[in-house]
């Protein structure tokens, strides 16, 4: 059984689990991301029954959650990251969603984007989108948004962020297969998946952006992070950039 990113590997390495003490049986790993109250609690026990290891992440107090789900032939693993409004690291929370985003530890991003505020929701789901072309969007509380009469064109979404977007929710069970159908289309066929990640056209700072971006080729300590992206958080004073380029 393989993966698309890590071509035939069977279990989870060490790395990848990243002392989040995962089950080495785990064929597919997705990391669960999502503003506050977008429902990704109802969400995520929906999809893993309840069935979850709690502890905290290596080095924090910050609790997270691990659940399992067989699906097809697969055991898929969803970690749970903490509900973070961006990814700006000015908190623990976004620190660590951060860094298991840009170390690659997961097959899959899922980020939940709350269907009854997606003009609101969406700015996380984009942030994401530039650190990584493995995304899956899911639209939460789609049962809710139907009855306040909000419509949205998720194929047209979806082809506009070239990443699967997938109506659902928690508390009905609506489109939870049809998510982990996008899931293990994403992870394991590599169906989905954006050929580059998500560039923002920011106007007359783009060339502000390219000059800053030229004189980080050579720091090597930045050189894990997309450099583009990295050009963007130092024009924004990115407080953990900042001091990682200090340290450097």
């Amino acid at each position: 059984m393989s993966c698309h990113r890590c071509r035939g590997c069977s279990t989870i390495s060490a790395e990848r689990a990243q002392g989040l003490e995962l089950d080495k049986e785990c064929d597919i790993v997705v990391a669960v991301t999502g503003q506050p109250n977008v429902g990704k609690s109802t969400l995520f026990n929906r999809i893993t029954g309840r069935t979850v290891r709690v502890g905290n992440f290596p080095g924090t107090t910050v609790e997270m959650s691990v659940g399992r789900k067989r699906y097809r032939r697969y055991t898929i693993c969803f970690i749970d990251l903490p509900g973070v409004y961006g990814l700006s690291a000015s908190s623990i929370d976004e620190k660590i969603a951060r860094d298991y985003i840009v170390g690659g530890y997961a097959d899959v991003y899922l980020v939940l984007v709350d269907a009854t505020i997606p003009q609101r929701s969406f700015y996380l789901a984009l942030q994401v989108l530039e650190l990584t072309p493995n995304v899956v969007i899911a639209l939460t509380k789609w049962d809710k948004a139907r009855k306040l009469g909000i419509h949205i064109d998720t194929e047209r979404l979806s082809a506009k962020l070239g990443v699967p977007v997938v109506p659902v929710s928690g508390l009905t069970g609506e489109g939870i297969r049809e998510l982990l159908e996008a899931l293990v289309r994403v992870a394991v066929e590599g169906r989905g998946v954006r050929e580059s990640l998500l560039g923002i056209d920011y106007g007359v700072l783009e060339k502000y952006i390219d000059l800053v971006e030229q004189k980080l080729k050579a720091v090597e300590v930045l050189k894990k992070y997309p450099s583009r992206w990295v050009a963007v958080r130092l024009l924004e004073e990115d407080e953990e950039i900042l001091r990682v380029l200090e340290e450097a």
